[in-house]
């Protein structure tokens, strides 16, 4: 099962824009569990075709309860960035869940009978 899925569309085009939607239900409708959802805007380096705005991309990410990040490949802006992240969600999903403090582990372990000099701190 996926830990991380990313959802990567062209700045510069707006019908793979209008593809979120669609693509986020299928992962929804797939998934048994949902993982964290990366909505990732490629070719932000491209300036002047740019025809998404970072605050639309930004509400259909919260709409979707996804993270965003902007990236180039051409020019690397935003990868190491993207790929940190991904890193985190993935070894966060993996850290085991706690579920007793130390302190409430020490209370209930109990010393041997007959042993005097053991104490539980």
């Amino acid at each position: 099962m996926a830990q991380v899925v990313v959802v990567l569309f062209d700045v510069t085009r707006p019908d793979s824009f209008d593809s979120v939607a669609r693509w986020h239900q299928s992962i929804v409708s797939m998934a048994q569990r949902l993982p964290e959802l990366v909505l990732v805007g490629s070719k932000v380096d491209c300036d002047k075709k740019r025809a998404v705005s970072k605050r639309l991309a930004m509400q259909l990410a919260k709409r979707f309860k996804m993270h965003y990040q902007e990236v180039s490949a051409k020019s690397g802006k935003g990868l190491k960035e993207l790929m940190a992240k991904i890193t985190s969600y993935v070894l966060d999903k993996e850290k085991p869940a706690v579920t007793t403090t130390m302190a409430e582990e020490r209370k209930s372990v109990v010393p041997p009978k007959g042993c005097a000099g053991c104490s539980i701190i």
